[in-house]
C-alpha cells in the first residue's frame, strides 16, 4: 500500500521503533506489555507485545452505535528483527474493532543507505 524512506541507518531506525512507546506524541497509547521475547536458532528477535490505546480517532455518525462501546483499543503486535539481514517485520492485529481495522503488516528493510518502509 506504500513505502517511505527513512534517510537513517537501519540499526537507528530499527533501535527506535523498540522505544516508541510512551512518547508525548502518542499519548493515546495507555500500555504497553511485552508478553514474550526470545531468541530464534536464526539469530532472529521475536516479541509479542499487547497494546491498549485508548479510542480517540472519530467515526461517522452511523457507526457510532458499533464502536462507542469501546473506550479502549487492544492490539496484538508481533514482530521479528532480524539483525543480519537488516530487516524489522511487525504484524498487528486489532483486538476490539476487528469489523473496521484487523491486521496490518509493517517491514523496515535496508536497501542501500536507506531504510524502506512498507505498509502491506
Amino acid at each position: 500500500f506504500g513505502t517511505f524512506s527513512f534517510p537513517f541507518k537501519w540499526e537507528m531506525v530499527s533501535a527506535g521503533f523498540w522505544v516508541k512507546y510512551p512518547n508525548p506524541f502518542s499519548n493515546h497509547v495507555i500500555s504497553e506489555d511485552v508478553i514474550s521475547r526470545y531468541l530464534t536458532d536464526n539469530n532472529v528477535l521475536v516479541t509479542k507485545r499487547l497494546l491498549v490505546k485508548e479510542r480517540t480517532f472519530h467515526m461517522p455518525k452511523w457507526c457510532d452505535s458499533y464502536v462507542q462501546q469501546y473506550k479502549h483499543v487492544y492490539v496484538l503486535e508481533e514482530s521479528y528483527c532480524d539483525p543480519d539481514k537488516k530487516t524489522l517485520t511487525t504484524y498487528t492485529r486489532n483486538f476490539s474493532l476487528t469489523k473496521f481495522m484487523v491486521f496490518k503488516i509493517y517491514t523496515y528493510k535496508r536497501k542501500g543507505l536507506l531504510i524502506i518502509f512498507f505498509l502491506n
